[in-house]
Formats: C-alpha cells, structure tokens, sequence
C-alpha cells in the first residue's frame, strides 16, 4: 500500500477512482457495508505519505458525498479519518487545506452529532486555578505580565 501512494498524487488517477467507485457500487448494491469503504479509507490515509494526502482527499470527499448514508458509528470513523489526516499535516504550511478538512466534516456530521455537543451538559464550575496566587506573588506576577506586554510591542 505504502508503494502504491508513494506514487499517487493525482485524484483522476483511473485506478484509485475505480477501485474506489467498484467499492461504493458494492456499498450501494448492499454486497459491503459502509463501514468497509471508511476501513479501507482508514488504511490508506493511515499508511499513505504527507505528499499524497491533499491528493487522495477529494476521492475519499467524493464516495462520501456520493449519496452513502452514514450511521452514527460510522460517523465516528469518518471523524477518525479526518483526526488522522489532521495529525499528518503541519500546522503553519497547511491551513488551507485544513480549513478544507473542518468544511467537510461541518457538511458531513448533522448538527445532533455528539462530536458538537456537551451531551451532559456539564460545565467548569470551579473558579479556583492550579496555581494559587498569594498578595506577594500576585505583585511579582503583574510585574511579568506587564514587561511580557510592552516587550511583545
């Protein structure tokens, strides 16, 4: 699999875009379950290199939004994959297509989905911090914000 992405970086590449709408047919012919076409995604994303990633993307945007209909596990690895491929990119050199990956999950994950929600309704009551601040450190500690703060100008 690693030789074979090493080498993708095209997404009309025929192979990959008939090995992968071979799959959804089977999905939609009900041969395979939806969770076997997110797998198999899963692995590639997994295993395949930084340089293919922003390649392979749009295929694997392309079988989801083909018209499969996700189930709320299914969800969940669809959320993994998208984890996966943001853990693979740098955070200065590819906002762009990051904004791409957080577009797509805000297109593909229903708005009851438990990714965007606080289920339990549970929220920090605690006003206390980690580190307790006395009247003697409070000083000290306003003295190093404020020459952070001029510094940072």
């Amino acid at each position: 699999m690693a030789n074979i992405t090493q080498q993708y970086n095209n997404e009309e590449d025929p192979w990959f875009t008939s090995f992968f709408q071979f799959s959804t047919n089977c999905v939609k012919a009900k041969i395979a379950g939806n969770q076997t076409i997110l797998l198999l995604f899963e692995d590639l994303f997994e295993n395949c290199p930084e340089k293919s990633i922003q390649g392979l993307f749009p295929l694997f945007e392309k079988v989801i939004n083909q018209g499969i209909a996700l189930e709320m596990n299914e969800l969940h690895l669809c959320t993994k994959i998208c984890r996966t491929i943001m853990e693979k990119l740098t955070v200065t050199h590819d906002l762009h297509f990051r904004g791409i990956l957080r577009k797509f999950l805000a297109n593909t994950l229903p708005l009851s989905h438990q990714s965007g929600l606080n289920i339990r309704g549970e929220f920090n009551n605690n006003s206390t911090t980690l580190d307790p601040i006395t009247s003697e450190n409070s000083q000290k500690q306003e003295g190093r914000i404020y020459r952070n703060f001029w510094n940072l100008q």
